[in-house]
């Protein structure tokens, strides 16, 4: 009875720290996966779900098909580290698909976890959306380019300017040297009227 109650107890208050850590999980602002050491999902949160579209049931024990071609190596690098090594990567920029197909910008954040009796038993992997963050981002080098471009322009027309002005200003002095019917005359209007349009 003695051990009975033990194990008892012991399963409740197992029960009430799965039930935390479940909690703790649910409530994350990201979206977590947790792997096992072949790569196999084992729990994904509902942040990731509203994410990405797979809910739990769908992926449970598989791998999720999530990862662009373009992202293998870089992503098969880090999980390697991760798995062999237990070295951690922080804010990993790289894309994934969600289950309809659309490609988003993520930050992953990963760990591995150890059993109880301190063996390695899987993989924490945390993924942030930054697409809204990339898209600024891409819009702020649009506009600083712009900005570059219409300083360059703006030099340009500048020193163009003055080019223009001295052709104009020399025509003129021609003009004022030339008889009323020299043959040249037309010439030198010629030059004047391209300057003005310049």
């Amino acid at each position: 009875q003695k051990s009975e109650k033990e194990y008892r107890t012991l399963y409740d208050e197992t029960k009430r720290a799965e039930e935390l850590y479940r909690s703790l999980l649910h409530s994350s602002a990201d979206a977590i996966v947790i792997y096992d050491l072949q790569g196999m999902a084992k729990y994904v949160s509902p942040v990731f779900t509203k994410m990405f579209g797979w809910a739990l049931e769908e992926v449970e024990g598989k791998k999720i098909p999530f990862l662009p071609e373009s992202e293998m190596e870089a992503t098969l690098n880090i999980i390697k580290c991760l798995v062999e090594n237990g070295i951690p990567c922080h804010g990993f920029e790289t894309k994934r698909y969600t289950k309809d197909g659309k490609t988003i910008d993520v930050s992953i954040s990963a760990s591995r976890f150890e059993d109880h009796i301190g063996q390695p038993t899987g993989v924490l992997v945390i993924l942030r959306d930054i697409s809204e963050r990339k898209e600024l981002e891409a819009r702020l080098r649009t506009s600083q380019k712009l900005e570059n471009l219409g300083l360059i322009a703006g030099g340009v027309a500048h020193d163009f300017s003055n080019i223009l002005v001295g052709i104009f200003g020399n025509a003129n002095l021609i003009l004022d040297d030339l008889p009323e019917r020299h043959p040249d005359r037309h010439l030198i209007e010629l030059i004047k009227r391209a300057a003005r349009r310049g």
